[in-house]
């Protein structure tokens, strides 16, 4: 049975993240499917080895609709090794932030996804995306640049 890696995306690094993770198991752990869970049926769930979940941090939360999936369909993810990535932005706060403010995610976050699934999610990581400086409020950009931050542009 195939390896799912199921994400979410707003911005579209998400989905290139969950590709190349995608890419990456497929070298070693053949077959590998990766799906936008708006359009993955979860019916289909059973028929997995293993989900690798995805989505980005806004606010310090995963979106609603990862949210939502994992909520909805954790009788059947319980059952399976259930591994897990967010993507925010550490990166582009200064640096004596980011350390902290990465940790503070990662750690809501997992707690989270631990709740929900019962202890049962092997392992989150969180990744750095980028910030888009048009899609950022002015006081996202100023913040980050200003202060130091790499990641807008």
């Amino acid at each position: 049975m195939p390896i799912l890696v199921l994400y979410t995306t707003s911005q579209g690094s998400t989905a290139g993240i969950a590709n190349r993770i995608a890419a990456r198991i497929e070298l070693r752990l053949p077959p590998c499917e990766v799906r936008n869970i708006a359009d993955f049926n979860a019916d289909y769930l059973p028929n997995y080895t293993a989900v690798v979940l995805g989505s980005p941090i806004h606010g310090a939360q995963w979106l609603d609709k990862a949210v939502k999936f994992y909520c909805d369909n954790k009788d059947v993810l319980i059952l399976k090794p259930v591994y897990a990535f967010s993507v925010g932005a550490p990166n582009a706060l200064p640096e004596w932030l980011r350390g902290k403010w990465g940790a503070f995610e990662e750690g809501k976050i997992e707690m989270s996804l631990q709740k929900a699934l019962h202890g049962k999610v092997t392992r989150h990581t969180l990744l750095s995306g980028k910030l888009l400086p048009k899609k950022e409020p002015l006081v996202v950009r100023l913040c980050c640049g200003i202060l130091g931050g790499e990641g807008v542009g």
